[in-house]
């Protein structure tokens, strides 16, 4: 619950989630006439791949998560780190991925601050959209978003499943969670410093990802932009909202994107 004296949050939550969601947008957008690696052309990149695998589980094993949290945590950083892998591949030189790859994962093990974890999920999730766009079309992948706001929908608001999770992720310290403190200057603590019920507000990387892949999916530039504006006009919903709530609870993000995302989708449509 927000107090009535932190209600000046909503300034500095606008700027942090602004640049963050941006950051993500306008790199899916910048990956989009990138050529990457073609994994079969080059068996080595299968070979790294699987090295990031186990040292994702070798890492997770050196953090101070609850026994039950270890394999999530694993799979957490796997995903993290093939998608930076695959970001950085958009540079056409395995050479330069690899070091980019290692180098994110010993800042994140190393020196988990709030914005390098922050500066890590962008990377991230541009990375995995882009693989995303390579097996899936626009349409597809927009009615995987649909299934999943209805899903982030009922999981918060019915069954209350990813308000749970949420809070085992924070108090396992695993980075699967943007984290918005409400004074900017704190996003250079320790990620420790925030748990459940911190000064802060938390976004699942999940939110980006699919406006990230549709992004690199769009058949064309209107519909990629129609994409990132309907994004940000829905992240910009959900804070006003969330924001001006007199008791405000946990919220589901994707529905308000998903809406966006139509909505302005809907009036690229007619614009063409």
């Amino acid at each position: 619950m927000i107090r009535k004296e932190d209600r000046d949050f909503i300034r500095p939550l606008f700027i942090q989630g602004s640049f963050w969601f941006t950051l993500v947008l306008w790199g899916a957008w910048a990956a989009r006439g990138a050529r990457q690696l073609a994994l079969d052309v080059h068996p080595l990149a299968i070979v790294i791949l699987l090295i990031l695998l186990v040292a994702a589980g070798v890492l997770a094993l050196l953090l101070h998560t609850r026994h039950g949290l270890r394999l999530y945590a694993s799979a957490v950083y796997a995903v993290l780190m093939i998608g930076v892998f695959s970001f950085a591949l958009t540079s056409e030189s395995l050479l330069f991925a690899l070091i980019f790859t290692l180098t994110t994962a010993f800042l994140l093990a190393l020196s988990p601050r709030v914005y390098i974890q922050n500066i890590v999920l962008a990377i991230a999730m541009v990375g995995i959209g882009i693989q995303a766009a390579e097996f899936a079309s626009f349409g597809l992948l927009f009615f995987a978003l649909i299934l999943l706001a209805v899903y982030d929908l009922a999981a918060v608001r019915v069954s209350g499943q990813m308000i749970r999770l949420a809070r085992m992720v924070l108090t396992a310290h695993v980075p699967a969670l943007f984290i918005l403190p409400y004074r900017i200057r704190d996003s250079i603590l320790h990620v420790k410093s925030f748990r459940p019920g911190s000064r802060a507000v938390f976004f699942g990387a999940g939110d980006i990802l699919i406006p990230a892949a549709l992004i690199s999916a769009a058949p064309n530039r209107m519909m990629a932009l129609a994409v990132i504006v309907g994004t940000m006009a829905g992240f910009f919903a959900l804070i006003l909202v969330f924001g001006n709530a007199r008791n405000p609870k946990p919220m589901p993000g994707l529905p308000y994107i998903t809406v966006g995302i139509a909505l302005a989708l809907g009036l690229a449509k007619i614009w063409v």
